[in-house]
């Protein structure tokens, strides 16, 4: 089972606190470290400041020796695939293959709005993503490329250097058509925020996809967590995470019922042991207390070496 933190880059996370949080986990036996790809506070407030994601894992590739990385997830509709190969491989590269590339088909309509960038239809979005990967694919394995899409053409096209080794490709998303392009597309499925039994569904339509194409994908989950020795310090976290985001519950009980981690060390150690009974190979901690950098420490030391 690997376990691995998740930053919201656009939530008042800043180039000092990255590169404190990530030096520190790279000593440790955290997997990785994913970033979310927002051009605004998704908690539509002003006064939130973040760090764009190409630059954070570029300087991440350098930051860090031995952590694995990526966006959770490139939103499609910012940027073009040509654009998202060629730094993907150049991040490859750089960092020694420790790239993870998290995609997704974009869902805040708030910032697109805001920016003026186009949201397309549900349909026209899946449809984008399904040829983004192909195309994302093909400029990385083959030295001339062509491809003519509904959204996309390329022609002949070449990118030069290609990445050192293969770049892993992680589809978030949690419709039947995401899961279906995730199986057949791409190398791991990610889904979050979701409670037992509503993954349980998800990971049973995942196995007769696998079945169908004849290919097996790693499963990922991204859920917040909560951790402490004593009931004071779970309060405390659980009371930080709700200042990020209103919606998530300030009781234990409520947070456990959603399937997200919380409670203490030993708890916590049994919520993952559950998650691997499911069927689940990756777990990824939505980190929301930046400053609880003894919330990092106790997920090491008494958690992950007891698992």
């Amino acid at each position: 089972m690997k376990i691995s933190l998740m930053l919201e880059s656009q939530e008042n996370l800043s180039w000092k606190i990255l590169k404190r949080i990530s030096s520190k986990i790279d000593e440790t036996r955290i997997y990785g470290l994913y970033l979310s790809d927002h051009l605004f506070s998704v908690k539509g407030t002003s006064d939130s400041f973040g760090l764009p994601v190409w630059p954070s894992l570029t300087a991440l590739s350098i930051w860090t020796n031995k952590l694995k990385f990526g966006p959770l997830v490139n939103s499609i509709t910012f940027r073009h695939p040509a654009q998202v190969a060629k730094m993907g491989s150049s991040i490859q590269n750089l960092s020694n293959g420790r790239l993870e590339l998290g995609i997704g088909a974009g869902w805040y309509s708030g910032e697109h709005e805001m920016f003026g960038v186009n949201l397309p239809e549900t349909k026209d979005r899946l449809n984008l993503l399904e040829e983004y990967i192909q195309i994302l694919k093909g400029l990385w394995n083959k030295d001339s490329f062509s491809f003519q899409g509904e959204h996309h053409r390329i022609e002949k096209a070449s990118m030069n250097p290609k990445p050192i080794s293969d770049i892993p490709i992680i589809v978030g998303g949690m419709a039947s058509r995401t899961i279906d392009i995730s199986v057949r597309c791409g190398d791991e499925w990610n889904g979050y925020y979701l409670t037992h039994e509503k993954l349980k569904k998800k990971l049973s339509l995942i196995l007769e996809l696998e079945k169908k194409y004849k290919k097996s994908i790693k499963k990922t989950i991204m859920v917040p967590f909560v951790i402490g020795d004593s009931t004071e310090k779970i309060l405390n976290h659980l009371k930080k995470c709700n200042m990020v985001f209103a919606n998530l519950p300030t009781d234990i009980n409520e947070w456990e019922k959603m399937g997200y981690l919380g409670g203490t060390p030993e708890q916590i150690v049994e919520q993952i042991e559950i998650y691997q009974s499911m069927g689940i190979d990756h777990i990824i901690l939505e980190h929301l207390d930046i400053e609880n950098d003894l919330a990092i420490d106790d997920l090491n030391v008494k958690v992950l070496n007891h698992l």
